[in-house]
């Protein structure tokens, strides 16, 4: 399933996840070096897959809920990535560009599972694959099925209180599967933009 996915992953000049969602739209986060972006602003990405190198336009942008749309002139891939729905239990996997050391590319691969597939204040949905700095902007994939269900956007940890929690709550908060929660906008979200 991984090469079948990793074809949607792209790459900005600094190493920011942009995820092909249809054959000329790609999604990427608005913070840290995106917050200066502007509609209409072009952007180079690169495809992890071959290398080409594309001119992108910056077409939308929501910063509350952390993304930025953009469209090519031309094809980003030659069939573009399935869509299906964000399922409470279900399994998925995480594409990003959180591993530098690896000596050609930071590419990575996280696994986690659908905790939450209501739609926080934000728009985000919440898995247990947590996150990275260079996952943001990732695609996320059901893990039967190799739909593209969401774009990654970040992740919260668990709040754990000293003063409050007994040992057994803080051992059972970092070990669990919801120890680090990653923030997922589910695909659906952009049929209409």
């Amino acid at each position: 399933m991984i090469e079948k996915t990793k074809k949607y992953l792209f790459r900005t000049e600094r190493w920011g996840c942009v995820t092909i969602i249809k054959k000329r739209t790609a999604i990427t986060f608005a913070h840290n070096e995106h917050r200066t972006l502007e509609v209409g602003s072009i952007i180079n990405i690169y495809s992890l897959e071959n290398g080409s190198q594309y001119d992108i336009k910056v077409c939308k942008i929501n910063i509350e809920s952390d993304w930025v749309l953009l469209e090519a002139d031309v094809d980003l891939c030659e069939k573009g990535p399935i869509w299906g729905p964000v399922v409470d239990g279900h399994r998925y996997v995480q594409l990003g560009l959180s591993a530098p050391h690896q000596e050609d590319s930071p590419f990575a691969i996280s696994t986690g599972v659908i905790s939450s597939e209501r739609p926080n204040m934000f728009g985000h949905t919440l898995g247990s694959a947590g996150a990275n700095p260079g996952d943001s902007g990732g695609g996320c994939f059901d893990e039967s099925s190799g739909c593209l269900v969401g774009i990654n956007f970040g992740c919260e940890t668990v709040p754990i209180s000293l003063e409050k929690d007994t040992g057994a709550q803080i051992y059972d908060k970092i070990s669990s599967r919801y120890a680090a929660r990653a923030h997922i906008i589910p695909i659906n979200s952009f049929q209409f933009v």
